[in-house]
């Protein structure tokens, strides 16, 4: 889900705003599914640097995940 987020800005160092995203795990399926309604992670800069090793930390501790060799 998009929300806001701040990042340091090492020419200034100050806080910029910058695109972002909260991120959300959990919720059921089936009949009477419902989504998680509140963000394990919020206003998460959609840097890729920094977003794609908390996705993967995430993937690691709540779905079992391994990390493999990088090809």
């Amino acid at each position: 889900m998009g929300a806001p987020a701040k990042k340091l800005d090492p020419e200034t160092g100050k806080n910029m705003a910058v695109p972002g995203c909260n991120i959300f795990v959990g919720g059921t399926i089936g009949e009477n599914s419902h989504l998680s309604l509140e963000p394990i992670i919020k206003n998460m800069p959609l840097d890729d640097a920094e977003l794609i090793p908390k996705l993967q930390e995430i993937i690691i501790e709540h779905f079992q995940g391994e990390r493999c060799a990088k090809p």
